[in-house]
């Protein structure tokens, strides 16, 4: 899955797949667009016959439950976890560091995705 992951983005950035890693931000290194994330959402549902719901792909309301985690003094952590459960603890901490650096969306976040996606399908 990781490599066909990789492959799917490679096309639709113009890209080599090789030259991916899976810690590469799908918007800062690779400078995808809205465009191409949709684009890519809709080649994963094709490719892996999942659900994708590009709100929990793409991390789209990460803010937003942030921000009612804090206004009812909810631990982000835990609130993430129950939002985007595909993402490991690991995972969320290091979003919620990154944060000041956003979009913060990696290539193995869709890995991630697809793969719990798909253990559910």
């Amino acid at each position: 899955m990781n490599k066909k992951i990789k492959e799917i983005t490679a096309e639709l950035l113009d890209l080599e797949a090789e030259n991916i890693s899976e810690e590469d931000y799908l918007v800062r290194d690779l400078e995808a667009e809205s465009i191409d994330l949709l684009e890519i959402g809709i080649s994963l549902n094709a490719e892996f016959g999942i659900h994708v719901s590009d709100s929990k792909l793409f991390l789209r309301d990460l803010r937003l439950i942030m921000k009612e985690a804090e206004n009812e003094n909810k631990n982000p952590e835990e609130v993430l976890s129950e939002s985007y459960p595909h993402l490991s603890s690991e995972r969320i901490k290091e979003i919620i560091e990154d944060l000041p650096n956003a979009p913060v969306i990696k290539i193995k976040d869709v890995i991630a995705y697809a793969e719990y996606e798909k253990e559910k399908s």
